[in-house]
């Protein structure tokens, strides 16, 4: 580490060291205690405790540590707790939504001088824009209205199983990932922006992707330490080591380009009167219905337009193109390696994948492709479906929620800010 970045560290340490006493002396000392957690060490609390790698199996590991489905962790003044039950999940999240629906986001996003992208949905906190987010989206991402969109997503499931008919040979996973992807990002871009993509070289696609994985990128701790040490936000950008400022302003400037001019793109398709049928054009009046100023509907439609297409929304699109359910699963990447999942699956369970196969070739007695329309009478398949989502769940974790207030529960308290 050079001397430069030694000194970054130093100054956030220290000043993460600092809040983490303040929050310590300021702590209601007559107050439940925190759930149960694993050693601390003076100054960083439980950070060593935290997981390396994969974070759903480290906290399962140690809630099996703790004997406690619910721990907490204390790190630099942050407190989180964690929750390893779904019982506890729907207690919290569910009947107790209304204080826990806010996002703990990381510095990198949430600050002005840095990457910033405070209207990404997932980044969203419980808030006023939240709420017009919600009250605009809604209506276009249940059963009936995705319908609208069945003909882009049978196009290109046809065009994808040309490619790979193409290929009768081995292939490796990370070719057939690409085509997965294009697949799916040729069904979103289609659906909600009206436009056609041909090949994963299209400019369009390739910055829109480069500002989703920005985000998720920006989002880590370990990539940039001011989301450990928020302090380091105020390093200027010319100082010794903070090089990742720079390079924070530079992704900053190449997500709200690709944001506008996608939206742009398509707005002016529809003024012309020549768009496809798209989520876009579909928005831009509900907007104006809920009250929305134009250049607000502008700015609400763009931003929620790219999070569905790079799945901002941990919860993303997966069902809405998989099963078109009334919720949502995950956006464009996420969903490219929930396919991967399933072939992963038929692979280690051919007799799955044979009862399904009987099951669509009773249906269409193997002279057609099966369509949105048959969903209703493949129960299997659809069950199966479903199935692959819970076997092996591409995001695991979800996106952390943040406590509004001081909250009991089960004896214990969750102060407010807790990340959940």
């Amino acid at each position: 580490m050079q001397q430069s970045e030694i000194l970054l560290v130093g100054l956030g340490a220290t000043f993460g060291v600092a809040l983490g006493l303040q929050f310590w002396l300021q702590r209601n000392k007559s107050a439940p205690p925190l759930p149960i957690s694993p050693k601390s060490h003076p100054f960083i609390g439980n950070l060593l405790s935290m997981p390396q790698g994969n974070e759903h199996i480290g906290f399962m590991e140690l809630g099996k540590q703790l004997n406690a489905n619910m721990f907490s962790l204390e790190v630099l003044g942050t407190v989180i707790v964690v929750l390893n039950s779904y019982e506890d999940a729907i207690n919290l999240f569910e009947k107790r939504g209304g204080i826990y629906s806010d996002r703990a986001v990381p510095p990198m996003i949430s600050e002005p001088s840095l990457f910033y992208w405070p209207e990404f949905i997932g980044a969203l906190g419980y808030n006023e824009r939240w709420q017009k987010n919600r009250r605009l989206i809604h209506p276009w991402l249940h059963k009936k209205a995705a319908e609208t969109f069945h003909d882009s997503q049978q196009e290109q499931a046809r065009l994808l199983l040309q490619r790979l008919l193409v290929h009768n040979g081995n292939v490796d996973s990370e070719w057939l990932y690409g085509e997965f992807f294009l697949t799916l990002a040729g069904t979103l871009m289609r659906s909600i922006y009206g436009y056609k993509l041909e090949n994963m070289q299209d400019p369009f696609v390739i910055e829109a992707q480069k500002a989703v994985d920005r985000i998720s990128q920006a989002a880590m701790p370990t990539n940039f330490l001011v989301n450990l040490f928020p302090s380091l936000v105020y390093v200027p950008e010319w100082f010794p080591g903070a090089g990742w400022k720079r390079t924070a302003r530079e992704w900053r400037e190449q997500h709200r380009k690709v944001v506008r001019e996608a939206f742009e793109w398509t707005k002016k398709r529809i003024a012309a009167g020549n768009h496809d049928p798209c989520l876009i054009a579909s928005l831009l009046p509900h907007a104006e219905q809920l009250g929305l100023k134009p250049e607000e509907a502008d700015d609400y439609v763009s931003h929620i337009a790219m999070t569905l297409f790079g799945g901002g929304s941990k919860r993303g699109l997966a069902s809405w193109i998989l099963a078109n359910d009334t919720s949502i699963q995950g956006g464009t990447e996420t969903t490219a390696n929930v396919f991967i999942v399933f072939v992963l699956a038929m692979i280690f369970h051919p007799e799955a994948q044979e009862r399904a196969q009987k099951e669509i070739d009773n249906l269409t007695s193997g002279d057609r492709l099966p369509t949105m329309e048959d969903r209703d009478q493949l129960p299997y398949t659809n069950r199966l479906i479903r199935e692959v989502l819970r076997w092996r769940p591409v995001v695991p974790t979800g996106i952390p929620h943040a406590c509004f207030q001081d909250d009991v529960y089960q004896g214990y308290t969750i102060p407010k800010g807790t990340m959940v």
